[in-house]
């Protein structure tokens, strides 16, 4: 799914870099989007200053129009928050669901200019007459926004999320299941499927559910459960082993421990395995030979050159320094 993601979050870019050449296809978006387009259209005409500001997509501080754009939809869907898209306040008739897949962006509320910072892994979702602007993408963030329209966010959400007009909800570090449906509804997004509507309200189900659940999810089980299995499984660890363990498949823990602890399973493994080693050398007379073999290296001079990359010591030198 990576390489198909990729490929779509590319195809958003190219987009948004050619309709913006163009004057005239940027007023036709206007006239599509915009629940207010005829008057904003109207003021554009008359203040020089903000027809020039608004047609100017190299911008880097959001723009507050004495006019507020009010955007409008009838379809739900995902699109890229793209690099060449310049902040300006604005607000909208459906809800807006922010979510930042890598990197950060910050959202700027009216009419204070106050700022939220919106990290990886994080949602927010904005109300219905919500006036804010996004900061600007950089090249290396991966930031998505799904329009949703109020019939079917509420078709969607039911109860389960309660976010009234005007108001900003944001969630922080949705747990594991959110984060894949939230792709997969991307995904579904971009296809042609005469059925992608259908799949894509089902995803954005399933993504409320998780969201409503919070932090509790398998990510942070998985996260835990790597600790236990690696009480038991220090001298033998592998990925199989762990996966058969927790009941998922190798390429979907390997994949949890990576977003949760920022290191692959291997490098998780390297860390406890050294760590153990250190309290070994500290704790005990074990020679090193015998420490490599309880912490599960297969040789001496593998542990040894793993421990000094790693601390800028020889284990004999740790051993010295903590008696």
């Amino acid at each position: 799914m990576s390489k198909e993601f990729d490929k779509l979050m590319s195809a958003h870019e190219e987009c948004d870099r050619h309709y913006i050449e163009s004057e005239e296809e940027v007023r036709m978006r206007v006239k599509d989007e915009f629940e207010n387009a005829e008057e904003f259209v109207s003021y554009l005409e008359k203040d020089k200053k903000a027809a020039t500001a608004f047609f100017d997509y190299s911008g880097v501080k959001p723009y507050a129009f004495s006019v507020i754009p009010v955007r409008k939809s009838d379809k739900l869907y995902v699109k890229k928050h793209t690099a060449t898209q310049r902040p300006y306040y604005h607000s909208h008739e459906f809800y807006e669901i922010i979510f930042v897949q890598s990197g950060k962006c910050e959202l700027y509320l009216y009419p204070d200019g106050d700022k939220i910072r919106i990290d990886k892994g994080n949602v927010c979702i904005c109300a219905p007459k919500s006036v804010h602007a996004l900061s600007r993408a950089g090249k290396k963030d991966v930031i998505l926004k799904a329009v949703v329209p109020c019939n079917v966010f509420r078709e969607v959400a039911g109860d389960l999320c309660v976010v009234e007009n005007g108001v900003i909800k944001i969630c922080e570090n949705v747990n594991d299941k959110a984060y894949d449906y939230f792709l997969n509804f991307a995904m579904e997004n971009g296809t042609d499927s005469s059925l992608a509507n259908i799949a894509g309200k089902s995803w954005l189900i399933l993504f409320i559910v998780e969201l409503m659940k919070g932090k509790s999810g398998k990510g942070g089980d998985i996260v835990q459960k790597f600790d236990e299995y690696m009480k038991d499984n220090l001298k033998c660890a592998t990925l199989t082993g762990f996966a058969r363990f927790v009941g998922y498949n190798p390429d979907y823990v390997s994949r949890v421990l990576r977003r949760a602890t920022g290191a692959s399973y291997k490098e998780n493994v390297t860390d406890i395995r050294l760590k153990k080693a250190k309290e070994l050398l500290k704790n005990t007379d074990l020679s090193t030979d015998r420490v490599a073999t309880e912490t599960g290296y297969l040789n001496a001079s593998g542990f040894y050159k793993q421990f000094t990359s790693t601390f800028g010591i020889t284990p004999a030198q740790y051993r010295k320094s903590r008696q």
